[in-house]
């Protein structure tokens, strides 16, 4: 899937290569800085979290910034993991869910102290409407 750039191959835009046990460093700081550049790290972070309520009108801007930046770093994330780690997040809708699934099936060293989740079946995960992931509970 790698595009020729000169003479390097790159995986994509973000990555020169897809997520695996052996590149997980690379891959998260890679991954990460794009997602600060982009101004949308806060979403992962946990510093930016998904208002309560979309349809309540004091937090309808706010919901819509969220959703925006949680798309974009979503697709950032999804583009440059590769198929192998795209099965783990592939019915994962919340950027902040897939990157702490992403870091716990690939034991990357620096996790977020409040993104470590407790033992969880990633496959559990159901898409957006469903309300199964807005019960999944992180450690502080």
């Amino acid at each position: 899937m790698g595009t020729q750039r000169g003479r390097l191959t790159v995986y994509s835009e973000i990555v020169a290569e897809a997520l695996t046990k052996e590149n997980c460093k690379y891959w998260f700081e890679c991954v990460k800085n794009y997602l600060v550049a982009g101004d949308v790290w806060d979403v992962v972070d946990g510093s930016f979290s998904k208002p309560p309520n979309e349809d309540d009108e004091d937090h309808k801007e706010g919901f819509m910034t969220w959703r925006k930046k949680n798309a974009a770093a979503m697709h950032a994330i999804l583009i440059s993991c590769g198929t192998q780690a795209f099965s783990h997040i592939s019915q994962v809708s919340e950027a902040k869910v897939a990157w702490n699934i992403l870091n716990l099936t690939y034991n990357y060293n620096s996790p977020l102290p409040e993104c470590i989740a407790s033992p969880v079946n990633p496959s559990s995960f159901k898409s957006s409407t469903s309300k199964n992931i807005n019960d999944v509970k992180f450690k502080s």
